[in-house]
């Protein structure tokens, strides 16, 4: 490896910076080609290819089962619903409390804001503190919407998954790629005209994903804060590269010497390119021409090593300095220097593991997890297809010196034909068939017991993917025994998603919030704020509400803690834990107000239009006493009404009956008078003249107040249905009955 001294003089002010980030890129490339060599593995496991079984061998089965690409899906999936539910991407941002808050118990501005006891000189800054949070919150959201945050997060999970790590590089300043249709010339009647098509002038804080095998970090370093830089390899076509002289900070006249030193390009194949190449069954990467490989170097330089490529920087050479730096080196050329302008700045990488290998910077992988027992699965089901191959058919044994001459053996076939010399004196047949045994049933035991160890190795049992499992002592026939399963199928997602929340999630956006803060032109979004991740929390959360859901449920069944439950609020907890956007499926409360008062006054309405329903239903004997008690004394039909009511009674007598009729012929009020006087005679006096007094009183009468009892009669309800079989009863009509007569005298008014 060239180590070239920079004391030295250069032909080239930048030659000397360039060769330094060469021989970082060379050292780290040489370095890593055991971990270069994991990650191939790994991509082979996930495509389902094994080069140990060559296909030209015919007589050995290459099967492959590919359980590494289930499991791998099965985390990618899980990953992405935890961290893309219908929330979005899980993080948060909250002022940070103030101490006077603090020694009042207080710890949430929000709380803070609505609480009535807070003096309003302390209440007026929190609610400033409030809107700036909820302003940079917004800002941040949409900063991740602009630069296609989620695409890259998806990306940057399958290399999480398939390699061990993932790396995430920036915020960077960014042009907004939003763009809309301005008018540059107005016609006369204002219709029409020419458009173009101009992209807004707002920069945006941009991340970008890189690819592992694109990244090489300082091998000096366990982790990604130790290190003191980082290469970041790009392979950029001719017009990639000459368009980087139209981006601020790169140097065109660089960019031209580089292309004029190299006009074909200077890419060359690495070792883990040309395999990818020969995995993926591309065409030979000695046909990709007209490339260039630019390295990306990020670390910390001297003001010595700055000012001798010939960047301006002012220093106190009084004492040893040392700058975060930025330098595009391609071949002998270094076609950009920066110095970074951030107040607190570092290396613009972060990188995650799936899972952390003690001090390395580097992940283990899911595929690597499950290497060994993905290989054992193959070869027993690689063995059992060549055992049903062999012992499907027997293997022949012939004796060729006892055979005719000219025999040959051509195999098997129905109806064939032996030719031998002779017969005589054999002990043994000249030919003799084996059958090769089976050994299905062992191999299959083999394979099962290793797909089971898959399952222990990556912590991830076959409930992730649907799979319930029907061994004996597996808890999937109730709904109780299948959630502890799922719960337990979660347990170790937990962990990876607690390394993205502290790797990704919690640094990304503490560095977007620290970029708005320095370089955003609006001061209505800056604060001081306290950055939260929420995928852990997340999923923590949602499991534990899931379960308290059931037993709240039967709280509010109970009729003392009704009163004190707001149902609404629970119904739209219960949508958010399940996924679903409560936005788009409850109503807001105004809504809910106006149905439910259209709901009411439709209730109100059908009790009017069925109300004559319901008298109908009511009792014969409850509606007569309800009509005679809305009935006036004075009022003609009032007899009548009286007798229908006696008679359903079952309470109609002889001297009853007399006085009727006498309310009917006299009027109510004569009758009352006339009724108490005669009451001590009526009932003395023998039933035929009784009788007789009645039959005439009915007769002179009845032109009278006949019409009157018909309209007592319309007054009451229909009669309700009777069940059939059963006799219908006319409207004014008792089955008689047996009276027995009293001998003693009764008032019955």
């Amino acid at each position: 490896m060239e180590v070239v001294d920079l004391n030295e003089s250069s032909s080239s002010p930048t030659s000397d910076l360039a060769v330094l980030v060469r021989n970082r890129f060379t050292s780290v490339k040489n370095l890593r080609l055991i971990q270069e060599q994991k990650w191939i593995k790994s991509k082979m496991q996930f495509d389902g290819l094994d080069f140990s079984v060559s296909d030209e061998d015919s007589n050995r089965s290459g099967i492959f089962l590919n359980f590494t690409q289930m499991k791998c899906m099965s985390a990618y999936s899980q990953i992405m619903t935890t961290m893309m539910g219908p929330n979005g991407y899980p993080w948060s941002i909250k002022p940070t409390p103030e101490p006077t808050l603090i020694s009042l118990g207080i710890t949430d501005m929000e709380e803070a804001e609505r609480n009535n006891n807070i003096p309003a000189e302390i209440k007026e800054p929190i609610v400033r503190a409030n809107i700036a949070c909820d302003n940079m919150r917004v800002r941040i959201a949409d900063d991740l919407t602009e630069t296609n945050w989620e695409e890259k997060f998806s990306r940057a999970m399958l290399d999480l998954v398939v390699t061990g790590t993932t790396i995430i590089k920036g915020p960077f300043a960014a042009s907004s790629n939003k763009a809309k249709w301005n008018r540059t010339e107005s016609p006369d009647n204002g219709i029409g005209g020419k458009f173009s098509y101009t992209p807004e002038e707002d920069l945006r804080a941009d991340l970008e994903v890189v690819s592992p095998y694109e990244f090489y970090p300082d091998p000096a370093a366990f982790d990604i804060k130790d290190a003191m830089w980082a290469i970041h390899r790009h392979v950029l076509n001719k017009a990639q590269l000459l368009d980087l002289a139209k981006q601020d900070g790169f140097d065109e006249e660089e960019i031209n010497n580089v292309v004029i030193a190299h006009p074909n390009g200077n890419w060359h194949a690495e070792p883990w390119e040309s395999r990818v190449y020969s995995l993926n069954k591309n065409q030979s990467h000695f046909t990709k021409f007209e490339r260039y490989v630019a390295l990306e170097h990020w670390g910390w330089l001297s003001a010595e090593q700055l000012q001798k490529a010939g960047y301006p920087i002012e220093s106190d050479s009084s004492k040893p300095q040392q700058f975060m730096c930025c330098v595009w080196a391609v071949d002998n050329f270094c076609i950009k220097i920066a110095v970074s302008s951030l107040e607190n700045p570092t290396l613009p990488f972060m990188v995650c593991p799936y899972e952390k290998i003690l001090y390395s910077i580097w992940g283990r992988s899911l595929p690597e997890k499950m290497s060994d027992p993905q290989d054992i699965v193959n070869a027993a089901a690689r063995a059992m297809v060549d055992n049903m191959g062999i012992a499907a058919g027997p293997q022949v044994v012939y004796d060729s010196s006892r055979m005719v001459n000219g025999f040959k053996m051509e195999g098997l076939k129905p109806w064939g034909v032996w030719s031998v010399k002779t017969m005589e004196g054999m002990n043994q047949p000249p030919v003799q068939f084996i059958q090769t045994p089976s050994i299905l049933g062992e191999l299959k035991l083999l394979q099962d017991n290793f797909k089971l160890f898959i399952q222990e190795v990556t912590s991830m049992p076959d409930m992730t993917q649907g799979f319930a499992g029907t061994a004996s002592g597996q808890h999937n026939r109730t709904a109780s025994g299948m959630s502890m399963l799922f719960n337990a199928a979660n347990s170790y997602i937990k962990g990876i998603i607690f390394n993205i929340d502290n790797n990704i999630t919690k640094p990304m956006i503490r560095r977007i919030y620290d970029w708005n803060m320095q370089f955003s032109n609006n001061d209505s979004i800056k604060g001081d704020f306290t950055i939260r991740s929420g995928g852990v929390e997340e999923l923590v959360t949602s499991e534990s509400r899931l379960a308290n859901m059931q037993e709240l449920s039967q709280i509010m069944m109970d009729p003392d803690y009704k009163p004190y439950i707001n149902k609404e609020a629970i119904l739209k907890e219960w949508v958010r834990l399940h996924g679903f956007n409560g936005s788009d499926i409850i109503n807001s409360d105004d809504e809910a107000k106006r149905i439910m008062q259209a709901q009411a006054e439709q209730e109100a309405q059908k009790q009017q239009q069925s109300a004559p329903k319901v008298r109908a239903e009511t009792p014969r004997p409850d509606a007569l006493l309800q009509v005679l008690g809305n009935t006036e004394p004075t009022s003609p039909a009032y007899p009548a009404i009286y007798e229908l009511v006696m008679m359903s009674q079952d309470a109609m007598t002889p001297a009853m009956s007399d006085a009727i009729e006498h309310m009917k012929e006299k009027g109510v009020t004569d009758a009352l008078t006339d009724l108490h006087s005669r009451s001590s005679s009526n009932v003395t006096q023998n039933p035929e003249d009784r009788m007789a007094m009645g039959n005439e009183m009915n007769k002179n009468s009845n032109e009278i107040i006949q019409p009157q009892i018909d309209a007592a009669q319309q007054m009451l309800p229909q009669s309700p249905n009777v069940p059939e079989g059963m006799p219908q009863m006319p409207m004014g009509e008792m089955p008689s009955a047996p009276q027995e007569q009293s001998s003693e005298p009764v008032d019955y008014i």
